[in-house]
């Protein structure tokens, strides 16, 4: 008797496992509740890293428009005893309005912090972090021109030949790091513009500007403090407080969007260009 209790209570054990096992395995494979859903697909899209040109703006002369994701835009070095680190980016998006001499009327620019690159993904990846650029706070360095002095022709040889039209001026505007606006003076700046190719093959559409300068950064000035970052020229950081930066940015009159082969049209080749 107590035998066959003992064989009856095993089989009944046995298949409650099997129940509960089944139970689980449905479980497993049904999909999520609807809450659960929508918390695994929340996600924050990246912001628009395009500039509207503002209407008054516009009114002020000829727009050109900067052109991302073809070659270097922007360089930065940082340099101390114990290590140099190299930067660039090509994602600067943004606009010059240039009257007929060529004097700037108004521009702005920004480049996301995620498209900051070393040549070294985990330091990229702490760019991001919020001790340095805070990039999901403040997604974007960026600067905006106020007013431009000292502007005068550059002779250039090649003129008769190209077409190239050069002046050297100083920018005045405001660049925004990490939600830190300052103003930033820019001498030497030049421009440069050259006519619209008219050829079937041409690279690019529209007439061209090159805006060029260099300038220095000051990290503290932006709240940007580690303790990775060198406190004097005895100190052993790795990372300068000063961090020295060269632009060349390509603009034309035709939007990028509407450039030939233009990487934002979805362009594999241009887009990985970095």
């Amino acid at each position: 008797m107590n035998t066959l209790l003992s064989r009856r209570w095993i089989a009944t054990l046995i298949s409650l496992g099997i129940i509960v096992a089944v139970l689980g395995t449905v479980r497993f494979l049904a999909p999520p509740p609807r809450s659960a859903v929508g918390k695994q697909q929340e996600q924050t899209p990246p912001p628009d890293p395009r500039i509207i040109v503002p209407t008054e703006h516009a009114a002020l002369g000829t727009v050109h428009h900067a052109l991302p994701g073809r070659d270097v835009q922007i360089a930065f070095l940082s340099d101390t005893p114990l290590e140099t680190i190299r930067g660039r980016s090509n994602q600067t998006h943004g606009y010059v309005v240039l009257a007929p001499d060529l004097t700037p009327q108004a521009g702005a620019w920004h480049v996301p912090v995620a498209e900051l690159r070393t040549g070294l993904s985990t330091r990229d990846e702490h760019l991001q972090r919020d001790e340095w650029l805070d990039a999901a706070a403040h997604p974007f360095i960026r600067f905006d021109l106020d007013r431009v002095i000292d502007a005068e022709p550059v002779d250039d040889p090649a003129a008769s030949r190209t077409g190239a039209r050069t002046i050297s001026c100083t920018l005045i505007g405001t660049i925004q790091i990490k939600g830190t606006s300052r103003e930033l003076i820019v001498p030497n700046a030049t421009i440069t513009t050259l006519p619209a190719d008219a050829s079937a093959t041409a690279a690019v559409a529209g007439e061209l500007a090159a805006l060029r300068a260099r300038f220095e950064i000051h990290l503290a000035d932006f709240g940007v403090a580690h303790r990775m970052i060198a406190t004097d020229e005895n100190d052993r950081g790795k990372v300068s407080p000063i961090i020295a930066i060269e632009l060349t940015l390509i603009h034309a009159t035709v939007p990028p969007e509407d450039q030939p082969g233009s990487p934002i049209a979805g362009n594999p080749t241009l887009a990985g260009r970095r």
